[in-house]
């Protein structure tokens, strides 16, 4: 039987309330071969911590819903690919895109 193939750049995204995530990869669900995202929280939110992955449908993650004032909100926007982590000279972490996104 043949399955949709979805496909998602692998970078940094930002969620409508602001968050900013690592997309990983696009996978699929075992037992109902449902097409999923595989992403990772680029910051501490709540009681979950940076580095924290999460699963969520491809297509609630690409969803373009309505909010309470009648505007097209994308729930993940694209911000960049993130090219590679590295520690500047007082041991701080950081990331960069080809974008010149900075987190």
């Amino acid at each position: 039987m043949p399955h949709n193939s979805h496909t998602l750049p692998v970078g940094v995204y930002r969620h409508y309330k602001g968050g900013l995530y690592k997309v990983h990869k696009v996978g699929r669900m075992h037992d109902s071969l449902e097409s999923v995202v595989i992403y990772e929280s680029l910051q501490d939110k709540d009681e979950l911590p940076a580095g924290t992955f999460f699963v969520r449908p491809f297509f609630d993650f690409t969803e373009v819903f309505m909010d309470s004032e009648g505007n097209e909100v994308e729930r993940f926007v694209y911000q960049g690919e993130v090219v590679e982590r590295m520690e500047d000279e007082e041991g701080k972490e950081s990331s960069f895109s080809q974008d010149s996104f900075t987190i």
